[in-house]
């Protein structure tokens, strides 16, 4: 078994407490179009986390993933255990049962089928980029990158569908895992890496310009294009938080263990049911105090939910362990 890296494993931390900060703000307060609706912690936020989802699949590229029996018993049996407790909560709350959430394929849960379709694909990936040299495997990166910048991202993407959904495709999980294998594989110039997190921040900063000038000027209905998963920037901020945490020398077996339980933590806390208890928080915080309480309140939001969360999955952790003894053992 390989041993986990502490610097990557606590990247996937990073990335997935980015995710917790994304649906605790636009995601529950909507996105801004005017500047009365516009709050700048609530945008410097999610402009600095919506590298979030980019990360967490180029962790997957960057170490590559092995499709077995076990790896997908796992996930599943992650999936089952979160839908357990998902279905118990509807019944202790008298909530409607939606079967499409039991199995992962609601809205709010559409990231376990597109990494599914990662995983199946993942195979053939691994396969490419063994085949490709360093330069045939950059030319094919670029290009992909360039069709995906101006289908997904500039004028043609309103008219032309060819399966890319804001960051949340099966493609653009392929091209996220691609990234992180080249990086992997081959590195970046030494320029951007050794400075990764002033990149990461400047890259940060300019959306956020961005997206207040777009919203000033009157254009607050195009505001949400600048923060689409397809833009080039955001790939790149993305590539710098993964940099960053490369170059991190740490081993911790702490920080091994809470990883286990991040993709625990997106499902229960993403969730119909986890919304329905988070929205109303995150609403009474923002709607009740000065911006120095709400800053410190939302943060003890965000750690209380992710502790939450690793906390109830150490039953799964250990339920899985026994049963794995039983059946793989």
């Amino acid at each position: 078994m390989r041993q986990r890296q502490s610097n990557m494993e606590l990247c996937r931390i990073v990335a997935i407490v980015m995710v917790l900060v994304l649906h605790s703000d636009f995601a529950v307060f909507g996105w801004p179009e005017t500047m009365q609706d516009l709050h700048m912690p609530l945008l410097i936020a999610e402009c600095f986390c919506i590298v979030a989802v980019p990360v967490f699949v180029m962790i997957s590229g960057y170490f590559s993933i092995h499709l077995k029996f076990k790896s997908v018993v796992n996930l599943a049996y992650i999936c089952l255990f979160c839908a357990i407790l998902k279905t118990l909560y509807n019944v202790v709350t008298n909530q409607p049962f939606d079967i499409n959430n039991l199995f992962f394929i609601s809205r709010s849960n559409w990231f376990i089928p597109v990494y599914l379709g990662l995983m199946f694909f993942s195979p053939a990936l691994n396969a490419l980029c063994e085949k490709l040299d360093k330069k045939q495997l950059g030319i094919t990166l670029t290009t992909i990158l360039l069709f995906t910048f101006y289908m997904g991202y500039f004028p043609a993407r309103p008219q032309c569908g060819i399966g890319m959904n804001n960051g949340g495709s099966v493609y653009e999980f392929m091209l996220y895992y691609l990234i992180g294998r080249y990086i992997r594989l081959y590195g970046v110039p030494q320029f951007i890496r050794k400075n990764s997190v002033v990149l990461y921040i400047v890259g940060s900063l300019v959306l956020v310009g961005a997206y207040y000038s777009v919203v000033k000027c009157g254009y607050g209905h195009f505001s949400n294009r600048i923060l689409m998963a397809s833009s080039p920037l955001i790939m790149f901020n993305a590539a710098c938080v993964l940099l960053t945490f490369e170059q991190i020398d740490i081993q911790s077996k702490v920080i091994n263990h809470i990883s286990k339980s991040v993709l625990a933590v997106l499902l229960l806390h993403s969730c119909e049911a986890g919304m329905g208890i988070l929205s109303p928080i995150y609403r009474g915080i923002f709607g009740s105090y000065s911006w120095g309480g709400t800053l410190f309140l939302w943060t003890i939001a965000i750690v209380g939910t992710f502790a939450v969360c690793v906390i109830i999955d150490q039953l799964r952790l250990v339920s899985y362990n026994y049963l794995q003894k039983i059946f793989f053992h």
